[in-house]
């Protein structure tokens, strides 16, 4: 059993963040500690949610280590530049032995989240250096790597748009300094799929397309992959498992249901055991 670190924020209505965080990496026998970002009362998918930040992010944390040292920090939603510097403090305190995995949140379908600006992107630069894993999605990755991404998402319905999304980002791990990473969520003519850059090579794990953008499949497959590779699995393997689990999950959800609400999840946690 490994102790994580999960930094990332609290929904209660959506099924996302720590919500599907701490089933997920418990079952696969792991020790989930909270470090809690923000509430909210339900998801930004939601008309009029309220948010409240954590503005004692770093006295948390010195208190959670004070008692619980932690064997990898897993960090994904933050409320603020405020919070991506103090978790930058964070990560430059842990342990060399803390295994750093990040899922830069900050953007979707070509566009930054409103929370964020430019200066925020840069930020986030220097955050996942040095990572061991990080898993950014189409639209972060372009961010990160100063792609555009309205001219490569063009291609999308074009044979081979995969695999040119592999070369366009193949310095991926050199330009951003981390050991390996994982763009997720590339959505192609029939097929929604990952691309996994580590020691130099690059592999491609893809699925059916399934219409309809659920809430929370990023923090599913991220969770997935980080339990898995704190249990032992390769990189190529906690990929594979974390895409056929998202796949499932979402063929698991009531066809009428509120894609808001996230995916129906639960049902298969016993898959991961």
């Amino acid at each position: 059993m490994k102790n994580i670190i999960v930094a990332t924020d609290l929904s209660g209505v959506g099924r996302c963040s720590l919500g599907v965080s701490i089933p997920i990496l418990s079952v696969m026998g792991h020790n989930v500690i909270p470090l809690t970002t923000g509430i909210f009362s339900c998801q930004t998918g939601f008309d009029g949610f309220h948010f409240a930040p954590n503005t004692q992010f770093v006295q948390f944390y010195e208190d959670i280590v004070r008692y619980q040292t932690p064997s990898a920090l897993y960090v994904g939603f933050l409320t603020d530049k405020k919070q991506l510097e103090e978790m930058r403090f964070i990560a430059a305190r842990k342990d060399k032995e803390c295994i750093k995995f990040v899922d830069p949140i900050m953007a979707d379908n070509g566009r930054l989240y409103p929370l964020y600006d430019n200066n925020y992107v840069a930020d986030m630069r220097l955050l996942v250096r040095g990572s061991n894993c990080i898993t950014p999605n189409l639209t972060e990755a372009c961010l990160l790597c100063g792609v555009d991404y309205n001219e490569l998402t063009a291609l999308r319905t074009e044979s081979g748009y995969l695999k040119e999304v592999g070369r366009v980002f193949g310095s991926i791990c050199d330009m951003l300094q981390v050991e390996s990473a994982v763009i997720t969520g590339v959505v192609g003519k029939d097929f929604v799929g990952n691309v996994v850059y580590q020691n130099g090579k690059v592999n491609y794990i893809t699925n059916d397309l399934v219409e309809g953008s659920f809430s929370g499949t990023g923090d599913i497959f991220a969770s997935v992959v980080v339990g898995s590779i704190l249990n032992g699995d390769s990189l190529l393997s906690a990929v594979q498992r974390a895409s056929l689990f998202v796949y499932n999950s979402i063929a698991a959800t009531a066809p009428d249901a509120d894609v808001r609400k996230g995916t129906d999840f639960q049902r298969l946690l016993h898959t991961l055991i």
